[in-house]
């Protein structure tokens, strides 16, 4: 889930106070007595802010005086005449009826989504937190355009995510964000930093849309605690990408959002994807490619390892990681390894992470087995009812695209849709049977679903005895393709089943 680039740039420049300025124009610190700013939103949508200037101060300063001045000019309105805007700085003015107090309204009515007045607080709220006694308190703002179902939804996931995650690690984090919930007629957003976290949810909004946005809050909130405000900028560093993973995986199960075979599924393609993608050099420091899988796939491995070890009765599985990544103790790769093996050098994660003495895939791989988590099955020797579901989809996309490209020399998109696969390519002049943008269902009558190695096979030897390739659409449609030059590869020679009792040997669940 994306924020749009231009609106978050905007939302952190936006109107900050940096240094109260006292009547005759010096900068003056006043220590105990910060700036007091209290939001609302108005029925239509305005943002109001109200400051509370400590005693002797009129003047607040802008962090970013000349750049945001236009968005100021064009948008900012004294709520009760109490303020005077200028360039750089807010002046309180002399009236008996303002005393310490001017509220500023944003106007609701623009037309640029980017430039709504959510903009107003976005630095602002830090101060606020300053001065809050109750820096724990959660606060969520409603747009008042928003669905109430939808923000009871979002408030309630919130409530239980803190106070779950605060149990987790002892104690709340040191401070929360303040929550602004806002509908947008455009896609889904979010972002944050350690003041304020922005949520939007489109008026259209499908039950599965909200359960994808609900899960991208879970990651905001698990970084709450190790200062990972924007998840985005963790691109690279496996350890909190994949810990931040593993915890939103783990929030859910407890939190009835998914179910345990699900997460089994999650897990066992983040294994596999990480495994494909790593291949079996050594680990040289970084994942190259699926940071983010790949961090899950080693997190889960330092939790079986621990759980592994432990003679009593293990934590949850929440309960046991959330300590090891906080702000003050950011989690590194020593770290893990001395938690996952109980500081033994020898042990299977020093080995595999460490001293590198492993190579990495079939490290891995044996490690999951030594655990008794996972099992390293054949392909080939896979019947075609026990193929995996992501493994299925993988031959089907795989077979496809060596069709398509055969037919047309180029594939423009693939993507998964109902009961098998929609297939774009870029000149439809270029293919001579292929009908574009059709959902392909089946290939030589056999349907996609769940057949997947049987469509494989059924369209190699067809392959070989050099007959044409049938391809089944839903509406009812057909065309033949002709065989690729070359046969294409199955995307994995070994696929890396979970058993089925996987997260009991992790400590997350215990055997019913």
């Amino acid at each position: 889930m994306t924020f749009n680039k231009r609106f978050l740039a905007f939302l952190r420049a936006a109107l900050t106070c940096l240094v109260c300025m006292a009547a005759g124009g010096q900068a003056t610190a006043v220590p105990g007595e910060p700036v007091r700013m209290d939001l609302s939103m108005a029925s239509n949508g305005a943002l109001e802010v109200a400051y509370t200037l400590p005693s002797g101060v009129t003047q607040l300063r802008f962090l970013n005086g000349q750049d945001d001045a236009f968005f100021r000019r064009k948008h900012m309105k004294s709520a009760d005449g109490c303020g005077a805007l200028e360039t750089v700085r807010m002046v309180l003015r002399k009236n008996a009826n303002c005393a310490h107090v001017m509220t500023w309204r944003v106007d609701a009515s623009m037309n640029r989504e980017e430039e709504r007045p959510l903009a107003l607080a976005w630095n602002s709220i830090v101060i606020v937190r300053a001065a809050n006694r109750d820096a724990a308190a959660l606060r969520v703002l409603r747009d008042p355009a928003l669905n109430a179902t939808k923000y009871k939804q979002v408030h309630q996931s919130l409530q239980n995510a803190v106070a779950r995650l605060s149990r987790a690690h002892g104690a709340p984090p040191s401070a929360l964000p303040t929550v602004l919930v806002r509908s947008t007629d455009w896609e889904q957003g979010g972002g944050g930093d350690a003041g304020m976290l922005i949520l939007a949810i489109p008026k259209r909004y499908s039950k599965k849309d909200m359960a994808l946005l609900e899960a991208y809050l879970l990651r905001l909130v698990v970084g709450w605690w190790s200062a990972d405000f924007d998840p985005m900028k963790h691109r690279g560093n496996w350890i909190s990408r994949g810990h931040t993973e593993w915890a939103v995986l783990l929030l859910q199960l407890e939190m009835g959002k998914i179910p345990a075979d699900e997460i089994v599924q999650r897990l066992e393609w983040a294994v596999n994807r990480c495994i494909k993608e790593s291949g079996d050099a050594p680990f040289v420091g970084d994942f190259l490619g699926d940071d983010r899988r790949c961090g899950l796939t080693l997190m889960a491995l330092a939790t079986g390892l621990h759980a592994a070890q432990k003679s009593a009765a293990p934590l949850s599985g929440l309960d046991s990681i959330a300590k090891l990544h906080t702000a003050e103790k950011p989690l590194d790769v020593r770290r893990l390894a001395a938690w996952a093996d109980r500081a033994d050098p020898l042990g299977t994660f020093h080995q595999l992470m460490i001293s590198k003495s492993r190579p990495f895939a079939s490290g891995l791989t044996a490690a999951l087995y030594e655990l008794r988590i996972a099992d390293a099955l054949g392909v080939d020797t896979l019947s075609e009812r026990d193929v995996p579901t992501a493994l299925a989809k993988q031959l089907n996309f795989a077979l496809l695209k060596a069709l398509i490209i055969g037919e047309c020399g180029k594939v423009t998109s693939m993507m998964g849709a109902p009961g098998g696969i929609r297939v774009q390519v870029a000149n439809v002049a270029a293919c001579e049977y292929l009908r574009e943008a059709k959902d392909v269902v089946s290939v030589l009558g056999v349907p996609l679903e769940p057949d997947a190695v049987k469509v494989w096979n059924a369209a190699q030897e067809a392959c070989r005895a050099e007959q044409h390739i049938t391809l089944g659409y839903a509406d009812g449609s057909s065309s033949r393709l002709g065989c690729p030059k070359t046969w294409p590869k199955k995307p994995h020679e070994h696929w890396i089943k979970l058993r089925s009792d996987a997260l009991v040997r992790l400590g997350i669940t215990r055997p019913v």
